[in-house]
C-alpha cells in the first residue's frame, strides 16, 4: 500500500497556498516573513551641505560639512502619522533609502520615491540669521580691528551660522569662517586711518540685513621694524680679521694693524693683515730648503727691503735672479684653491714679518724647532734668519739649509 505525504492549505494575507509539501510551506512562510517585515529604521536626525555656490545639497555622512564653501543645515524626522509643516519659515525634504534586505545601501534627497524605496520626510525651521548688533570695535594694529557681536538667542541650531561679512567704511571686506566669543577680526586695513564697520550674517537660508554701523576706530601708527643687520662675514669670507682667524686662503691670520700698509709685488697695494699657510702647507712638515740657488749664491738682489709687506716685493725679486729652487721660489710656488677662488698670492716673509711670525708661532702652529729663512740678505753671501720658536735672529750663508713657510697679506 502506497504511504501519502502530508500536504498543507494555507491562506496569509491574502496568499494563497494549496496542496504543498509541508517542508516547502514552511520555507515559504518564512521568505515571505522576510519580504513582509519592517523597513530599515530612517535616522531621526540628517545633516545636510549646501554649495554656497551651486546650492546644491548632500546628505553629510558624519554631521560636519566642508568649510567655507558649504553651509549646514540639520534635519528633524517627521513621524509617519504627522503632517508635514508647510509654511515660509519651515522646510521640507525626502530621503530615499533603500529597504530592509536590499543588497544595495544607499540615501538619496529626491522630490519622489520610487516604489521600491523606502521613503523618509524631513524638516526643519528656515530662517535668516537676526541682524548682528557690534557691541565694540577696537583697534588691534596699523591694519587690524576687533568686533564683538551680541549673542542671539534666536539663532536657529537648524541652520547655524556660515560666516560672517565684515564691511569697512573705507570698503574693505572680509569674509570670517571661523570666531570664538563672537569676536571678529578684520585685516589688510590702513594706518593711522578712522574707521567704522557693518556685519552681516550669513547661514543656509540666506544673509541677514546689515547691522547698524560701529563706532568709529583709528588703526595704529605703523612703525616700521628695525632694519635687520645682516650676518657679519667671517675673516675668510671676507669680513673682518683677527689674529688667530682662519684667512681667506685657508691659512692663520697672524697680524693685523687698523692702519694700512704698502704691499704687493710693487707696493702699489695696502693691506691690514698677514695670514700664514697652514700646518701641513706642503703636504707634511715645513720643508728645508737653501736662500737661493748655487749659481747665485755670491750674488746680491737688488731691491731687497726689510719692512712689513715688503715680503712679496722681496720674493718676486729674488725668483727673478734666477733660483727656481729656492726658499723663495718654493713660496711663490704656493697656491691652494678656496671655493671657486684660486688664491696665489703667497711668498717668503721679510725678516719684520718674520719677527711677527714667530711671535705668533703657538697660534699658527706646526712650526719645527729650526730657522727659518725670511727673504732678506746680508750683502751678497747671506740670507736673514730666525730661529723657531725662540726667535734667535742671525744671517747665514745662502746655501744653508733652513724651513720655509709661506705667507700673504691682503
Amino acid at each position: 500500500m502506497t504511504s501519502k505525504r502530508p500536504y498543507l492549505h494555507a491562506n496569509l494575507r491574502g496568499t494563497h497556498f494549496r496542496w504543498l509539501s509541508i517542508p516547502l510551506a514552511i520555507l515559504m512562510l518564512f521568505s515571505l516573513t522576510v519580504h513582509l517585515s519592517a523597513p530599515a529604521r530612517a535616522k531621526t536626525l540628517l545633516t545636510t551641505c549646501i554649495d554656497l555656490a551651486t546650492l546644491k545639497e548632500r546628505i553629510s555622512k558624519n554631521g560636519t560639512c566642508r568649510t567655507p564653501q558649504e553651509a549646514v543645515a540639520n534635519w528633524r524626522i517627521v513621524p509617519d502619522d504627522s503632517a508635514l509643516a508647510i509654511g515660509s519659515t519651515t522646510k521640507s525634504l525626502i530621503i530615499c533609502s533603500n529597504k530592509e534586505g536590499s543588497p544595495f545601501t544607499y540615501q538619496l534627497i529626491r522630490a519622489k520615491c520610487a516604489k521600491h524605496m523606502q521613503t523618509n520626510r524631513y524638516t526643519r525651521s528656515a530662517f535668516l540669521p537676526a541682524k548682528p548688533v557690534i557691541t565694540r570695535v577696537i583697534s588691534l594694529s596699523h591694519e587690524s580691528a576687533s568686533l564683538a557681536l551680541a549673542a542671539d538667542s534666536a539663532t536657529s541650531t537648524d541652520a547655524p551660522i556660515t560666516y560672517y561679512t565684515i564691511t569697512s567704511s573705507k570698503g574693505e571686506v572680509k569674509r570670517v569662517h571661523s570666531w570664538k566669543d563672537l569676536t571678529l577680526t578684520i585685516s589688510g586695513l590702513r594706518s593711522s586711518t578712522s574707521y567704522t564697520f557693518t556685519v552681516s550674517a550669513t547661514n543656509a537660508d540666506g544673509t541677514s540685513p546689515l547691522s547698524a554701523a560701529s563706532l568709529p576706530v583709528t588703526t595704529q601708527i605703523y612703525i616700521a621694524p628695525a632694519p635687520t643687520a645682516a650676518p657679519a662675514l667671517s675673516c675668510a669670507d671676507g669680513g673682518t680679521c683677527a689674529v688667530g682667524d682662519r684667512g681667506p686662503g685657508g691659512g692663520v691670520i697672524f697680524f693685523e694693524v687698523v692702519t694700512p700698509f704698502a704691499c704687493g709685488p710693487s707696493l702699489n697695494l695696502t693691506c691690514r693683515y698677514l695670514e700664514a699657510a697652514p700646518n701641513g702647507w706642503n703636504g707634511g712638515i715645513d720643508p728645508l730648503t737653501p736662500w737661493s740657488d748655487d749659481v747665485n749664491m755670491a750674488t746680491e738682489v737688488s731691491g731687497i727691503g726689510e719692512s712689513i709687506g715688503m715680503g712679496y716685493r722681496n720674493t718676486r725679486a729674488i725668483v727673478a735672479q734666477g733660483n727656481p729652487t729656492s726658499a723663495a721660489a718654493l713660496s711663490d710656488a704656493y697656491t691652494v684653491t678656496v671655493g671657486s677662488t684660486v688664491i696665489n698670492d703667497w711668498y717668503l716673509p721679510s725678516n719684520k714679518e718674520l719677527e711677527q711670525l714667530v711671535g705668533q708661532s703657538t697660534v699658527v702652529g706646526g712650526f719645527q724647532s729650526d730657522l727659518y729663512w725670511a727673504s732678506y740678505q746680508i750683502g751678497a753671501d747671506f740670507g736673514w734668519s730666525i730661529q723657531f720658536p725662540v726667535g734667535t735672529q742671525a744671517y747665514y750663508f745662502k746655501e744653508t739649509l733652513a724651513r720655509v713657510r709661506p705667507i700673504r697679506a691682503f
